[in-house]
Protein backbone atom coordinates (compact mmCIF):
# COMPACT_ATOMS: atom_id res chain seq x y z
CA UNK A 1 0.00 0.00 0.00
CA UNK A 2 1.70 3.20 -1.20
CA UNK A 3 0.95 6.48 0.57
CA UNK A 4 2.30 10.02 0.38
CA UNK A 5 3.17 11.83 3.60
CA UNK A 6 3.93 15.53 3.86
CA UNK A 7 6.40 16.76 6.51
CA UNK A 8 3.64 18.23 8.69
CA UNK A 9 2.48 14.72 9.66
CA UNK A 10 5.66 12.74 9.00
CA UNK A 11 7.29 13.32 12.38
CA UNK A 12 4.48 12.66 14.85
CA UNK A 13 1.04 11.49 13.72
CA UNK A 14 1.97 9.19 10.86
CA UNK A 15 4.63 7.06 12.61
CA UNK A 16 2.18 6.25 15.42
CA UNK A 17 -0.54 5.31 12.96
CA UNK A 18 1.87 3.34 10.74
CA UNK A 19 3.01 1.20 13.68
CA UNK A 20 -0.58 0.51 14.69
CA UNK A 21 -1.42 -0.38 11.09
CA UNK A 22 1.54 -2.78 10.90
CA UNK A 23 0.30 -4.56 14.02
CA UNK A 24 -3.23 -4.93 12.67
CA UNK A 25 -2.34 -5.74 9.04
CA UNK A 26 1.08 -7.43 9.08
CA UNK A 27 0.46 -8.87 5.62
CA UNK A 28 0.46 -5.36 4.09
CA UNK A 29 3.67 -3.42 3.46
CA UNK A 30 3.30 0.35 3.77
CA UNK A 31 5.42 2.08 1.13
CA UNK A 32 5.85 5.71 2.21
CA UNK A 33 6.64 8.46 -0.28
CA UNK A 34 7.64 11.92 0.93
CA UNK A 35 8.35 15.16 -0.87
CA UNK A 36 6.78 18.48 -1.74
CA UNK A 37 3.05 18.83 -2.14
CA UNK A 38 3.18 19.18 -5.95
CA UNK A 39 5.15 15.93 -6.26
CA UNK A 40 2.73 13.96 -4.10
CA UNK A 41 -0.35 15.38 -5.85
CA UNK A 42 1.12 14.29 -9.19
CA UNK A 43 1.78 10.79 -7.83
CA UNK A 44 -1.76 10.61 -6.48
CA UNK A 45 -3.28 11.55 -9.83
CA UNK A 46 -1.05 9.05 -11.66
CA UNK A 47 -1.96 6.24 -9.25
CA UNK A 48 1.55 6.05 -7.81
CA UNK A 49 0.14 6.47 -4.30
CA UNK A 50 -3.29 5.60 -2.92
CA UNK A 51 -3.62 8.69 -0.73
CA UNK A 52 -1.77 11.73 0.54
CA UNK A 53 -1.70 12.88 4.16
CA UNK A 54 -0.99 16.54 4.83
CA UNK A 55 -2.30 20.05 4.23
CA UNK A 56 -5.50 20.53 2.27
CA UNK A 57 -4.65 21.11 -1.41
CA UNK A 58 -5.51 24.40 -3.06
CA UNK A 59 -8.93 24.48 -4.69
CA UNK A 60 -7.35 24.44 -8.14
CA UNK A 61 -5.73 21.08 -7.38
CA UNK A 62 -8.89 19.35 -6.15
CA UNK A 63 -10.49 18.29 -9.45
CA UNK A 64 -11.12 14.54 -9.24
CA UNK A 65 -9.93 14.39 -5.63
CA UNK A 66 -11.61 14.36 -2.22
CA UNK A 67 -10.30 15.66 1.09
CA UNK A 68 -11.13 14.30 4.56
CA UNK A 69 -10.34 16.76 7.36
CA UNK A 70 -8.35 15.43 10.33
CA UNK A 71 -7.39 18.53 12.34
CA UNK A 72 -6.40 22.19 12.09
CA UNK A 73 -2.74 23.06 12.40
CA UNK A 74 -1.09 26.46 12.85
CA UNK A 75 2.00 27.83 11.19
CA UNK A 76 4.59 28.42 13.91
CA UNK A 77 7.56 30.75 14.13
CA UNK A 78 10.51 28.95 15.72
CA UNK A 79 14.17 29.47 16.50
CA UNK A 80 16.84 27.57 18.35
CA UNK A 81 16.50 27.61 22.12
CA UNK A 82 18.49 30.42 23.70
CA UNK A 83 17.94 32.89 20.85
CA UNK A 84 19.56 36.23 21.85
CA UNK A 85 16.28 38.11 21.32
CA UNK A 86 14.12 35.70 23.32
CA UNK A 87 11.47 37.63 25.22
CA UNK A 88 11.45 40.51 22.74
CA UNK A 89 8.55 41.25 20.40
CA UNK A 90 8.43 38.96 17.37
CA UNK A 91 8.48 41.94 14.98
CA UNK A 92 11.74 43.17 16.53
CA UNK A 93 13.30 39.72 16.33
CA UNK A 94 12.24 39.31 12.69
CA UNK A 95 13.78 42.67 11.80
CA UNK A 96 17.10 41.78 13.44
CA UNK A 97 17.45 38.09 12.53
CA UNK A 98 17.76 35.99 9.37
CA UNK A 99 14.32 34.75 8.34
CA UNK A 100 13.37 31.44 6.73
CA UNK A 101 10.09 31.43 4.82
CA UNK A 102 8.33 28.50 3.16
CA UNK A 103 8.96 28.43 -0.60
CA UNK A 104 6.46 30.26 -2.78
CA UNK A 105 5.10 26.91 -3.97
CA UNK A 106 4.25 25.82 -0.40
CA UNK A 107 0.58 25.73 0.62
CA UNK A 108 1.31 27.74 3.77
CA UNK A 109 3.17 30.57 2.01
CA UNK A 110 0.08 32.73 1.22
CA UNK A 111 -0.96 32.66 4.89
CA UNK A 112 2.55 33.68 5.95
CA UNK A 113 2.66 36.48 3.37
CA UNK A 114 -0.75 37.74 4.54
CA UNK A 115 0.41 37.68 8.17
CA UNK A 116 3.51 39.72 7.37
CA UNK A 117 1.64 42.18 5.15
CA UNK A 118 -1.05 42.79 7.78
CA UNK A 119 1.71 43.83 10.20
CA UNK A 120 3.58 45.90 7.61
CA UNK A 121 6.61 43.62 7.95
CA UNK A 122 8.53 43.81 4.69
CA UNK A 123 11.09 41.06 5.03
CA UNK A 124 13.59 39.74 2.56
CA UNK A 125 14.08 36.12 3.60
CA UNK A 126 17.59 34.80 3.90
CA UNK A 127 16.31 31.34 2.97
CA UNK A 128 13.17 29.68 1.63
CA UNK A 129 12.54 26.06 2.58
CA UNK A 130 9.99 23.73 4.11
CA UNK A 131 12.48 20.83 4.26
CA UNK A 132 12.76 19.71 7.89
CA UNK A 133 16.42 18.69 7.76
CA UNK A 134 17.51 21.92 6.06
CA UNK A 135 15.45 24.23 8.26
CA UNK A 136 16.49 22.54 11.50
CA UNK A 137 20.17 22.58 10.55
CA UNK A 138 20.05 26.31 9.77
CA UNK A 139 18.29 27.05 13.08
CA UNK A 140 20.87 25.06 15.05
CA UNK A 141 23.74 27.04 13.52
CA UNK A 142 22.28 30.56 13.51
CA UNK A 143 19.84 33.04 15.04
CA UNK A 144 17.35 32.51 12.21
CA UNK A 145 13.58 32.40 12.71
CA UNK A 146 11.53 29.97 10.63
CA UNK A 147 7.87 30.13 9.58
CA UNK A 148 6.81 26.49 9.26
CA UNK A 149 3.86 24.17 9.92
CA UNK A 150 3.95 23.39 13.62
CA UNK A 151 3.77 19.66 13.04
CA UNK A 152 7.14 19.75 11.29
CA UNK A 153 8.88 21.09 14.41
CA UNK A 154 6.59 19.88 17.21
CA UNK A 155 9.16 17.38 18.48
CA UNK A 156 11.82 20.10 18.79
CA UNK A 157 9.40 22.39 20.62
CA UNK A 158 8.46 19.54 22.96
CA UNK A 159 12.05 18.58 23.81
CA UNK A 160 13.15 22.19 24.29
CA UNK A 161 15.68 22.33 21.45
CA UNK A 162 13.45 24.82 19.60
CA UNK A 163 11.63 27.87 20.93
CA UNK A 164 8.21 28.86 19.60
CA UNK A 165 7.55 32.59 19.28
CA UNK A 166 4.05 33.95 19.97
CA UNK A 167 2.37 35.18 16.80
CA UNK A 168 -0.73 36.54 18.48
CA UNK A 169 -3.07 35.20 15.84
CA UNK A 170 -4.96 32.18 14.62
CA UNK A 171 -4.82 33.45 11.05
CA UNK A 172 -1.97 31.15 10.00
CA UNK A 173 -3.97 27.97 10.54
CA UNK A 174 -4.88 25.39 7.92
CA UNK A 175 -6.64 22.07 7.57
CA UNK A 176 -4.64 18.83 7.65
CA UNK A 177 -6.21 15.66 6.33
CA UNK A 178 -6.33 12.85 3.80
CA UNK A 179 -6.54 13.46 0.05
CA UNK A 180 -7.72 10.61 -2.19
CA UNK A 181 -8.94 10.12 -5.72
CA UNK A 182 -12.72 10.27 -5.99
CA UNK A 183 -12.75 7.14 -8.17
CA UNK A 184 -10.89 4.94 -5.70
CA UNK A 185 -11.41 1.15 -5.95
CA UNK A 186 -12.27 -0.57 -2.66
CA UNK A 187 -9.22 -1.60 -0.62
CA UNK A 188 -9.43 -3.06 2.88
CA UNK A 189 -5.91 -1.96 3.81
CA UNK A 190 -6.56 1.58 2.65
CA UNK A 191 -9.84 1.74 4.57
CA UNK A 192 -8.09 0.53 7.73
CA UNK A 193 -5.35 3.15 7.40
CA UNK A 194 -7.92 5.92 6.93
CA UNK A 195 -9.83 4.80 10.03
CA UNK A 196 -6.63 4.74 12.08
CA UNK A 197 -5.66 8.22 10.85
CA UNK A 198 -9.02 9.62 11.94
CA UNK A 199 -8.76 7.91 15.31
CA UNK A 200 -5.15 9.00 15.83
CA UNK A 201 -5.84 12.62 14.98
Amino acid sequence: LSVGVLPTVAARLFPRVALEFAGLAPQVTLAVETGPHSHLIALLREGGIALMIGRMPASGDMAGLRFDHLYDEPVAVVSRAGHPMAGRALADALAASPVILPPRSALIRPAVDDYLAARDLRLRPAFETAAPAVGRAILERSDALWFISRGVVADGIADGSLAEWPTGTGAMTGSVGITRRQAQPPDAGLDLLVRLMHRGA
